[in-house]
């Protein structure tokens, strides 16, 4: 089960990375560090509190976060003002929508 993705702030030139399922994994600080990260999916990362992480992630294009409901709809706003080129996926975003 897979609890932390530290070995991954090395790979700065990483485009694609699937999370989903890893439940057991409770921050993604370090995603900070991959700059050309495109597509991201951390659909039912149960663990994960915040996604604060990924505000300054600006090639990022597409995030999967179905099945994750820890995360506010404050939060998914904030991001999705701050990456607006980017598309997210995500059953509250359909309350924001509306």
């Amino acid at each position: 089960m897979l609890s932390s993705i530290d070995a991954l702030k090395d790979l700065g030139n990483l485009q694609e990375l699937d999370l989903g399922g890893c439940t057991a994994l409770n921050s993604i600080d370090t995603l900070k560090e991959l700059s050309n990260l495109q597509t991201l999916n951390l659909s039912d990362c149960t663990g994960l509190s915040s996604i604060d992480a990924l505000k300054d992630l600006r090639n990022l294009k597409t995030l999967k976060l179905s099945k994750t409901n820890r995360f506010s709809t404050d939060a998914i706003k904030e991001l999705r003002e701050q990456l607006p080129q980017m598309r997210i996926n995500c059953p509250k975003l359909q309350v924001l929508d509306q």
